[in-house]
């Protein structure tokens, strides 16, 4: 089945229960694992897709990748000093 990956169409194999293996669709797209796979729904909704998780795609869906997050601050702007601009 055709699906869109990012901003690019690809032909992703389907299991034989006709889910899509999250493994496969990282090789075809050249994903690495530890990018983080967001499933769009055409309804607007998003979804995280788990590793090794097998997944229902409509055609309408789309799968972006995203770098790993961490919330609030990370080692290289905790240091900067914030008096330093005033």
């Amino acid at each position: 089945m055709k699906c869109q990956i990012n901003d690019k169409v690809y032909d992703i194999p389907t299991n034989p229960d006709g889910t899509f293996d999250v493994n496969t669709i990282r090789d075809i797209a050249d994903i690495p694992p530890d990018r983080v796979l967001i499933l769009q729904n055409k309804d607007g909704s998003n979804r995280i897709i788990n590793p090794n998780e097998k997944v229902n795609i409509n055609p309408e869906d789309c799968i972006s990748d995203l770098a790993p997050t961490v919330r609030g601050m990370n080692h290289e702007r905790s240091s900067i000093d914030i008096n330093a601009a005033s």
